[in-house]
């Protein structure tokens, strides 16, 4: 195989990149492209960022440049920023002892041979030599990229043992990659996945990003599911058990292959298991709902995307109705959208007929402007201010039924408007 350096030349990063190595070259070190990056090159992935590995140690790589953040200097990881841009430099080194189930105790900084065998998987232990343009493999990852396969390094079981979290990346990688988990490495990562619950909330919700938006998510929770690990991570899932809500994932997730939204994988996930539950358990939905939001909360999903798959599962029932007050729910700038393609992507699973979806997404559209904003509302707080109608449920509730009129086309302008909330709300109304 050859790397393609076309795609990292054509990386913003490149240059700095190229600075950085001729500056430890010129100092009498070691320095190659390392990890992920040799991996994309070989296989034609444009790199999202590069590694370099080196025989420097941290102290003598701080001293080379004149900007750097140490993120790990006893790990052997310093950044160096030049002209704009991260560049993270890694001492070869060789690990100690793992008791954490995540990092080593101790580590001894070593050769590349050593580092190179210390990885997780043979694809992202390869390194490339810039000047002499060749790959350095001592794992024999050139082969397994040829046969597509995640392959650990070494004797996978010890791999594992080190880093649990490596089961997880086993799958994304797999998915990401669209490769398959070599026999034994598969037959170990069964055998941790029990331990993979106790690796931090963080590490476990990355993972799952990456898998759900690697491309190729349909094969990356499908061996979530056959290893069993989704029980261990997500416990609240139980729609597994029916052969049609597991299709209807399935289904899901083949058509969000190239959604790089992470809120509608999350949504589907658990607006599908409250629907579940609901026909299985029985009991109102918004009590199924509500469980499915504290369950994921554990993860540590980013803010925006909890709080709009809150708003679009407790509102998806009514939102669903496809009337004039479903449209009103998809005004709400932090959750409308997902709420409109939840609808449409719940539809689309069950098999339904999209027709009446497709004609209330007309209507919607329609109505909007070029912005894709709903129009301005006729009716305001003032003017309910205005008449002394107390702050409350009452409130709200004109406030919505004044807005799904100005829609249906009751009233089109606010003079009209305040003569019907005149008539129908008055100031002896509210008293009585």
């Amino acid at each position: 195989m050859k790397l393609d350096l076309k795609l990292f030349e054509e990386h913003p990063s490149w240059p700095a990149v190229r600075y950085v190595h001729r500056v430890l070259k010129d100092k009498g070190h070691q320095s190659y492209l390392a990890g992920g990056c040799v991996r994309d090159g070989l296989i034609g992935r444009r790199p999202k960022d590069f590694d370099l590995a080196t025989d420097a140690v941290p102290a003598e790589v701080e001293s080379y440049f004149d900007k750097t953040i140490d993120i790990g200097k006893s790990f052997g990881v310093i950044i160096v920023h030049h002209q704009g841009e991260n560049i993270e430099v890694t001492t070869f080194r060789k690990d100690g002892d793992y008791k954490d189930g995540r990092r080593p105790e101790t580590v001894d900084f070593s050769s590349a041979e050593e580092d190179a065998v210390r990885r997780d998987f043979t694809i992202n232990g390869l390194f490339y030599d810039l000047d002499l343009a060749e790959v350095i493999d001592y794992v024999n990852g050139l082969e397994d990229l040829k046969k597509q396969v995640i392959k650990a390094v070494g004797v996978p079981h010890e791999r594992f043992e080190e880093d649990q979290l490596r089961v997880l990346r086993a799958i994304r990688f797999a998915a990401e990659l669209d490769f398959d988990i070599e026999p034994n490495t598969w037959k170990s990562l069964l055998l941790f996945r029990h331990k993979v619950s106790s690796v931090s909330a963080e590490r476990i919700t990355e993972e799952l990003r990456k898998i759900f938006l690697s491309g190729n998510p349909l094969k990356g929770f499908l061996l979530l599911n056959e290893s069993l690990i989704l029980k261990e991570i997500w416990p609240e899932l139980k729609m597994f058990e029916s052969q049609l809500y597991e299709t209807m994932v399935y289904k899901a997730f083949a058509h969000l292959k190239d959604e790089k939204r992470l809120e509608l994988f999350i949504g589907i996930l658990a607006l599908l298991e409250s629907y579940f539950e609901y026909e299985h358990v029985g009991g109102g939905m918004r009590v199924h709902v509500d469980r499915q939001l504290e369950g994921f909360m554990r993860f540590r999903f980013p803010r925006d995307v909890i709080r709009s798959v809150t708003y679009a599962l407790r509102n998806f029932t009514i939102a669903n109705e496809l009337d004039t007050k479903s449209l009103t729910l998809l005004a709400e700038p932090n959750g409308g959208i997902l709420l409109l393609d939840l609808i449409k992507l719940y539809h689309f699973v069950r098999g339904e007929d999209l027709k009446p979806v497709e004609e209330f997404l007309d209507r919607y559209l329609g109505l909007c402007n070029e912005k894709g904003q709903l129009p301005k509302r006729l009716v305001t707080g003032e003017d309910l201010e205005a008449l002394n109608i107390p702050h409350g449920r009452i409130y709200s509730e004109i406030l919505e039924e004044a807005f799904v009129k100005q829609l249906d086309g009751d009233f089109e302008d606010p003079q009209k408007a305040k003569v019907w909330l005149s008539e129908n709300y008055s100031i002896n109304d509210q008293k009585s």
